[in-house]
């Protein structure tokens, strides 16, 4: 009797090691099954009704510990084992975990990062977010992540967040204050012409989907509120809006067009202008703006605080700047190709150095010569051929390191010392 006993233990015992063995190790599916009914809720009760068509669709949370992935549906190649109605597996596609959007055998699918945040609204808003970037092209509009540069310099960030308290009055107090808003955008476009242009493009891309994700995340008065007080409060924490600004202002702006002209998405190009929107509304031309006195205006949304504080800073962008030339533009910085690349990084702390590219402090580069991480930054050059990074400190084979950067080099790569003192990636031929 205790043989019998003791094999049926045994028994149980594996089973047990097979069910556990048997399930993702560091994703709750529980969990997450409550976040994919979440998005599956929201998009089915939407039913294509903000965009024309329903933004449901394949969705995998990755743990970027180690790419472990849950999905809502199998992937093309059928990799992913089956699980409580879901799917897991680890994620081999090309590149990091990342919230964002990415195309799989030609199907596009949403990822979001694992794991999500706590609340429901803020979750909610991630996914609709990237779920829009899923459907973006298919309606019709242009995905472009430009940076913004003319967005580091004092003149453009003092106009911006005028706009933006402007912005911010008109949505939780007097509508009339957008007026105000279109006031200092305009001004901020005719003094940064180029920029402007860019500034539309990334509007486009980010703004809108970052309205998306707050119009699911946000459906009560107190919610809104709190969603833009909270914004407008982060606003001054971001090291930089080279490529964040577009997160503040898409809710913002589409808010007040919801209210002011439920139906102006109908009105929309491949590009959203949000200036000439907001002027068509509110039946305003060029010449009207142009006859505002800007410093009577402007001292209605806390100017000299604002003016003051970006005065101190521009003293510190400058020595960041100056120490960012000697780091990737020095003869003994390492440049690497951005061929077949992919790029996980943080938006809200680009830093745009001259016409020569962008510092990242942060992000990890998957690229043919091999995977880049850095804590400490790395220079994108503005035509995205190649990354940059400080002279190497330690060369191992495959594993290259400097200040606060680490590069894994593919097979047939490496990195040299030249007699001249410089560093270069070269193919090994051996």
């Amino acid at each position: 009797m205790k043989k019998i006993l003791f094999a049926a233990t045994v028994i149980l015992l594996f089973l047990n090691i097979g069910y556990l063995l048997a399930q993702p190790a560091t994703i709750d599916v529980k969990k997450a099954n409550s976040y994919f009914n979440l998005f599956k809720k929201t998009a089915l009760n939407d039913n294509g009704k903000l965009w024309g068509k329903s933004l449901f669709g394949p969705m995998m949370f990755v743990n970027p510990e180690n790419m472990e992935m849950v999905a809502n549906s199998q992937l093309p190649d059928s990799s992913l084992k089956a699980y409580n109605g879901l799917f897991y597996g680890i994620f081999k596609e090309r590149g990091g975990a990342a919230n964002t959007s990415i195309k799989i055998q030609n199907e596009n699918w949403t990822m979001c990062m694992w794991p999500l945040p706590e609340k429901t609204e803020a979750a909610s808003e991630i996914m609709m977010h990237e779920a829009f970037h899923s459907k973006q092209k298919t309606l019709g509009f242009t995905m472009n992540n430009p940076s913004l540069a003319h967005m580091n310099t004092k003149n453009a960030r003092i106009l911006f967040r005028l706009e933006i308290e402007a912005l911010h009055i008109a949505s939780t107090n007097n509508i009339e204050a957008l007026k105000d808003a279109l006031l200092f955008r305009y001004l901020r476009f005719k003094q940064f012409p180029d920029g402007a242009l860019l500034e539309v493009l990334l509007e486009t891309c980010e703004g809108i989907a970052q309205y998306t994700g707050f119009k699911f995340a946000c459906n009560t008065g107190a919610s809104i509120e709190k969603y833009h007080s909270n914004q407008k409060a982060r606003l001054t924490e971001i090291p930089t809006l080279a490529r964040s600004a577009a997160y503040f202002t898409g809710p913002y702006y589409g808010q007040l067009f919801d209210i002011l002209i439920p139906d102006w998405k109908k009105r929309l190009s491949n590009k959203v202008d949000f200036l000439k929107i907001g002027m068509e509304i509110k039946n305003i031309n060029p010449h009207d703006l142009e006859s505002i006195d800007y410093s009577s205006i402007r001292a209605k949304y806390n100017y000299s605080e604002i003016e003051r504080e970006e005065s101190e800073r521009e003293v510190i962008k400058e020595g960041q700047l100056a120490e960012f030339r000697r780091k990737y533009l020095g003869a003994d910085a390492l440049t690497l190709p951005l061929e077949e690349m992919n790029i996980n990084f943080n938006p809200s702390n680009l830093v745009p150095l001259d016409d020569k590219g962008t510092v990242y402090p942060n992000c990890k580069v998957i690229a043919v010569f091999g995977e880049l991480e850095t804590t400490n930054g790395a220079m994108i050059s503005s035509d995205w051929k190649y990354v940059t990074v400080a002279a190497p400190m330690e060369i191992n084979g495959e594993k290259v390191k400097g200040d606060g950067w680490e590069i894994k080099l593919n097979e047939n790569y490496i990195v040299e010392k030249t007699k001249s003192g410089n560093y270069e990636l070269k193919r090994n031929h051996k």
